[in-house]
């Protein structure tokens, strides 16, 4: 059957096309190759001949032309196959096929955009060139794709019967590629400067530059425009050029402003760009230095030098520029003709043609307060660059100058007087100035003005007097008449303007006095001595020259007086000023007489004293007053004189002891009533006493010299009777006194006597228990009467003793019996071996004159006991870590010689202890381990030593502590005051005392290091499996807690060992860590998710100050690992009564999706980890004992921690927080009372539901 087929041989050489090609553009020359069919039925040789000539006997294929069919090889054709040949052929209806070049070609698309030429394909030219909204029906197309299909065959040139042709066909794209933005600049730049004085004459300032043909086929313009920003009436934009010009005056104010203009192209696409146009105008940049003055500024007055900006504008380059230089010539204008300038810049208000005007006008160039006058001022730039085209902006202010009002002027008095002056009385009045008004009315430097001073009000004294131009106040007259002590007038300053200030001065007046009274003015009329009646003490004004030219007046203390009076009787002494009576010429005078300087009773004498004050410091000018004063002085009488016996009106004398002029008693009676009295006294007897009994002897008698009473004889003889006197005195002015006393005499009984005795042995155990009971000493020896009345009575009627100790405090006397004994053991330490005393006894007898003593005299032996450590211990122990000095015990020694209660430990034996050895239990000598230490403010005493283990210090060691690490093997060196458990673990210790008189005792006690317990870990596993999809750089695979019994640090140091070897690089570990929340972390360095299975082993060594402890870790790397168990914070709250083995949390309920994981295993840290227990398979969290709390509570925190055993180890933290509440027991009821017995009473109360029960 035949082959049907026709193809294009070329292809389209243009595809693509700017969508602004208007114009025809080809794009294809057409070639293809058609198939072609036409019936060529012809004979066919048949299968018996064909081997003549090798031809195909079966017809039914199809044969090109020029096949065998139509020649046989030969030459032949069938037409002329020689006859014999005719019985090999057969007929064969046959279609013949060829291939050629297709010849005849149409085109075809929608928009008929496209046409055919001789084969070539082109789009037409566009019907609407640079159109801007384009149709592809008028062969002008939009950006895109447009489709065409060509068709092409071959015509039957050959005129073929049954002619058939294929057709080649296709459709083909033309794309059109959108148009592009235009490009876009400005000539200028992108930031121009336009000044106000700019003529406005379609000046060119910027030109905007954009081509928006982008390609050779590109049919294209541009159009401006202004899209945003800015709009100025007169700026104008050439939408067909881009010029930017200015086509008036330009109205906008100084500034910068931004106009966004663009450039759009046919197909509306559009490229903006920023103009940032800075307006200049001119403007004055300052403003007057001064605006305002004073009204009193008369003079010439420069108030502005004035700087300003003006715009100019000028041709540059083909645009119009701007610029704003500095202005540099200016005018001023006013209305009054007020102002004028200096040169080209410098304004000035004109000179006051009336200077000190009160009330002014401008017309004389002077204001007053409240005026305001303004000026204008006008700034131009001139051309002094040359510029074409070159114009200038004006810049103008318009300000005020104003005048202020003038103040009052200011007010001062003299600084050196003040508002308060004194004027002393006696001032002469002769024109002194005492003040001055000092008052500056130009209070600015520009205020010209002037004062006047006057009085305003208050007192206006005759003799003060102010002077109107100077301010001076002057005392113009004497003071004389003047009574006030104080005056106040009202001084006032006036200016130009007629602004006053005023202020008042005080003026104190100073008077001179005597500003006291005479200190006595009534003496007795006895006193005859010089007498001091009054120191005189004055109040003198004084004036004098002060601050060169004005008066002061000061009052001082009078330093000079005199006295007068008729008698010359008084007297003054200075400087002291004290007036004195004159001392009598005739002392003792009875009658007396005022020419001797002596006075009688009630007689009064008159004196008259004037102080003034001396010109101390040679002041020029001076003056002083006077003080006078005319008092008188009174003598009154004198007085009857005392009277009294010394030893009383009623006594007794004794025979025994009394002898003749023995002084029985004596009249006091002093005739000096008082310090200023000069008198004497005269004794004599008024009655005598009565003659003895028997023997009739005057017996007792008085001595008118002396006031003596005596016995006038001896009493050997005389017996007991009673006496009485009468004795007087009398004084200088004849003043008597009397009175009697009684006499009792009695005889005297015998005194008796006691005798010496001694002892010479006596121990110092004498009267203690169980050494010698007895505490008696001694019994008193002594003879009875034998003479003196010795018929009367022969036995002492009653003795008394009494004993000075002579030192012996233990012993004392019995006062009736005589007896010495002890009261107390005796102590005479520290004198040894004895110490002597002697004893004084005194006896004396009720009816007996006189006492006797005699002597004990008592050698004391000393006992030394051995002294006794009484406090040390039987062993001791202490911590072999610890360092410090630290005390271990206080050490008493016990000395039999002073144990007394009554001693309290005050006074004992000395003793002197020290460390006699301190054997290890290897038999070294450690005497560098303890030390005994004596108080120095308590030295040799009971309790003056403490036992203490030295500082542990071990010389070069730069560590602390200094020594027991790794790097020391643990240990520590001996003779440091160091421990070591390990080496030591035992001392016996000797201490020894000795007594100050060579006793001793010693004992020893055992100390014993307790040793550092070695931590242990908590939660390491054998093995743990890692799985290597997720482990990453950092990831902590594993943290290491323990246990240590002294909550030390360790420090942890890691061997890593790969199995079956090789080098370890995938794991780190912390170097320290604590016992409870900083764990020693073992994490990854690297990312695993590449590394091969494999097995690793880590020895985890932990070591602190005294151990150290290893265990081994497997981890495996593996491709998997199980999910790790997430768990939530949880919390709680108990009381401090909550009982031990309260569950407090489940942390097992606190794990997300707990059913997932296979066996969770959970574990527990804290700070306090003794009070909570946790079990490892159920998370099962319980209080080991009561949690202590403080008001009102404390809280506990905790952390758990969860892992699964397909967890490869990980395990995630659940922070738990236990909130304690403190229970304060306070309501308490009594219920009942239970008596027990006769002494004490149970009283049981209820606390909530628990009794208690307490004594009472």
């Amino acid at each position: 059957m035949p082959c049907d087929g026709a193809y294009f041989t070329s292809s389209p050489y243009t595809t693509s096309l700017h969508v602004n090609t208007d114009s025809q553009q080809n794009l294809w020359t057409v070639s293809a190759q058609c198939e072609t069919s036409w019936d060529c039925s012809h004979h066919c040789w048949n299968h018996q001949c064909g081997y003549y000539y090798d031809l195909p006997t079966d017809c039914s294929q199809c044969l090109p032309p020029g096949s065998p069919d139509l020649d046989d090889g030969w030459g032949w054709g069938w037409w002329n196959i020689p006859a014999q040949y005719g019985s090999c052929l057969d007929w064969c209806p046959q279609t013949c096929y060829n291939t050629v070049t297709c010849n005849a070609c149409s085109i075809s698309d929608t928009y008929s955009m496209f046409a055919l030429s001789d084969k070539t394909v082109y789009k037409k030219s566009c019907s609407d060139p640079l159109c801007t909204s384009c149709s592809a029906y008028n062969a002008c197309p939009n950006a895109g794709n447009y489709y065409y299909s060509v068709s092409c065959y071959a015509t039957n040139y050959n005129g073929y019967g049954s002619y058939w042709s294929a057709t080649a066909s296709g459709t083909y794209t033309l794309t059109f590629t959108d148009d592009i933005a235009p490009p876009f600049s400005y000539s200028a730049g992108s930031s121009i400067q336009i000044g106000r004085s700019m003529a406005g004459n379609g000046n060119l300032v910027n030109t905007i530059v954009s081509n928006p043909v982008d390609h050779s086929l590109d049919k294209d313009f541009v159009t401006f425009y202004r899209s945003s920003g800015s709009s100025f009436s007169w700026l104008s934009l050439g939408s067909s050029n881009g010029n930017i010009q200015v086509t008036s005056s330009v109205s906008t104010s100084a500034g910068t402003y931004s106009i966004v203009y663009c450039a759009r192209n046919r197909r509306s696409k559009t490229t903006c760009a920023t103009l940032s146009i800075t307006v200049y105008d001119s403007y004055v940049s300052n403003s007057p230095a001064i605006t305002s003055l004073h009204e009193n500024t008369d003079a010439l007055k420069n108030l502005w030098t004035i700087t300003g900006k003006c715009d100019i504008t000028y041709t540059c380059g083909g645009f119009t520029c701007s610029a704003l230089p500095d202005c540099d010539s200016c005018t001023v204008s006013n209305t009054q003709n007020f102002f004028a300038m200096s040169g080209t810049h410098t304004v000035y208000k004109k000179e006051c043609t009336t200077p000190l005007c009160d009330t002014c006008s401008v017309s004389n160039y002077c204001a007053n307060r409240g005026e305001t006058y303004t000026y204008t001022v006008s700034c131009v730039r001139t051309n002094t660059y040359g510029y074409s085209g070159f114009t200038t902006g004006t810049a103008s202010k318009t300000v005020t100058l104003s005048f202020f009002a003038d103040v009052n002027p200011p007010f001062a008095f003299e600084s050196s007087l003040g508002s308060a002056i004194n004027i002393g009385k006696s001032i002469p009045g002769t024109g002194q100035m005492v003040n001055r008004i000092f008052s500056n009315p130009e209070e600015t430097t520009d205020d010209n003005d002037l004062n006047i001073y006057y009085r305003s009000s208050g007192d206006n004294p005759a003799w003060l007097t102010v002077v109107q131009d100077t301010g001076e106040i002057k005392v113009t007259s004497a003071l004389t008449s003047e009574t006030a002590t104080s005056m106040s007038m009202v001084m006032c300053a006036e200016n130009r303007r007629h602004q006053k200030t005023c202020q008042t001065l005080n003026i104190t007046i100073y008077y001179t006095s005597i500003t006291n009274n005479p200190s006595i003015v009534r003496l007795h009329e006895n006193t005859d001595r010089d007498k001091l009646l009054w120191t005189v003490t004055g109040t003198c004004d004084i004036t004098y020259q002060c601050f060169s030219v004005y008066t002061c007046a000061e009052t001082h203390v009078c330093d000079s007086c005199v006295v007068t009076d008729t008698y010359k009787f008084f007297y003054i002494d200075e400087p002291a000023h004290d007036v004195h009576k004159k001392t009598c010429l005739k002392p003792l005078c009875e009658p007396c007489s005022i020419s001797d300087f002596c006075v009688n009773e009630a007689e009064t004498y008159t004196y008259t004293v004037d102080c003034v004050k001396t010109n101390y410091r040679s002041f020029s000018q001076f003056t002083t007053g006077h003080a006078v004063r005319t008092p008188s002085l009174y003598f009154y009488t004198d007085i009857i004189p005392p009277f009294k016996y010394d030893y009383g009106n009623n006594i007794v004398v004794f025979q025994n002891n009394s002898y003749k002029d023995t002084i029985i008693n004596k009249i006091i009676s002093n005739p000096v009533d008082e310090s200023d009295d000069n008198d004497e006294i005269f004794y004599y007897t008024d009655r005598e006493p009565r003659p003895s009994w028997i023997h009739e002897n005057i017996l007792f008698v008085l001595d008118t010299s002396n006031g003596f009473v005596k016995v006038n004889k001896t009493l050997e003889f005389e017996f007991s009777y009673t006496f009485d006197m009468r004795l007087c005195v009398r004084n200088r002015r004849q003043f008597i006194n009397c009175d009697t006393f009684d006499i009792t005499l009695w005889a005297c009984y015998q005194t008796p006597n006691c005798t010496d005795q001694e002892i010479l042995d006596l121990k110092d155990t004498h009267g203690i228990y169980g050494h010698s009971n007895n505490k008696s000493l001694f019994q008193m020896i002594y003879p009875q009467p034998t003479y003196h009345f010795p018929n009367f009575r022969n036995t002492w009627s009653n003795l008394t003793w009494t004993l000075d100790n002579g030192g012996f405090i233990e012993s004392t006397i019995n006062p009736l019996t005589g007896e010495i004994y002890l009261t107390q053991n005796i102590s005479i330490w520290p004198s040894w071996p004895t110490r002597h005393y002697i004893e004084t006894v005194t006896v004396a007898n009720s009816e007996s004159c006189y006492t006797t003593t005699c002597q004990m005299d008592v050698t004391i032996w000393y006992t030394n006991w051995k002294p006794r450590i009484s406090s040390l211990p039987a062993q001791k122990s202490l911590h072999e870590d610890t360092d410090a000095e630290t005390w271990l015990h206080n050490l008493e020694v016990y000395d039999y010689n002073y144990d007394r209660p009554a001693d309290g430990h005050a006074l004992e034996d000395n003793s002197t202890c020290w460390i006699e050895y301190v054997f290890d239990q290897w038999g070294e000598n450690d005497m560098e381990l303890f030390e005994l230490k004596e108080d120095p403010n308590n030295p040799k005493r009971w309790n003056s030593y403490s036992l203490y283990k030295r500082e542990c210090r071990v010389p070069g060691s730069p560590y602390t502590p200094p020594c027991g690490y790794k790097r020391e093997n643990f240990t520590c060196p001996k003779h440091t005051g160091c421990m070591t458990h390990n080496v030591t673990q035992w001392y016996d210790v000797s201490i020894r005392c000795r007594d100050g008189y060579g006793a001793e005792d010693n004992r020893n006690f055992s100390f014993y290091p307790v040793h550092n317990v070695a931590p242990t870990y908590r939660n390491l596993p054998k093995s743990i499996t890692l799985n290597v999809k997720t482990g990453s750089e950092h990831d902590i695979i594993f943290s290491t807690m323990y246990r240590d019994a002294e909550n030390e640090n360790l420090t942890y140091e890691y061997t890593f060992v790969k199995q079956g070897g090789g080098d370890v690089t995938y794991f780190k570990g912390d170097p320290s860590g604590n016992y409870f929340n900083q764990l020693g972390n073992v994490s990854l360095t690297t990312y695993m998710y590449e590394t091969p299975n494999a097995t690793y082993k880590i020895l985890i060594c932990g070591h602190e100050r005294r151990n150290e402890i290893c265990e081994y870790l497997t981890v495996d790397f593996r491709d998997y690992c199980g999910p790790t168990p997430e768990c939530r914070s949880s919390s709680t709250t108990v009381t401090s009564e909550t009982p031990a083995g309260t569950v407090i949390f489940s942390v097992a309920d606190l794990v997300t999706n707990a059913a997932l994981y296979t066996s969770m295993e959970f574990s527990l840290t804290a700070q306090y980890a003794n009070m909570f227990d946790i079990n490892s398979a159920t998370g099962v969290v319980k209080t080991t004992s009561k949690l202590t709390a403080s008001y009102p509570s404390t809280a506990y925190s905790l952390n758990a921690f969860v892992t699964d055993v397909n967890s490869c180890g990980f395990y995630s933290v659940c922070p738990l927080s236990v909130v304690v509440t403190y229970i304060n027991f306070v309501r308490i009821i009594v219920v009942g009372r239970i008596e027990i017995d006769t002494f004490q009473t149970i009283s049981y109360i209820m606390l909530f539901s628990h009794p208690i029960f307490a004594y009472v």
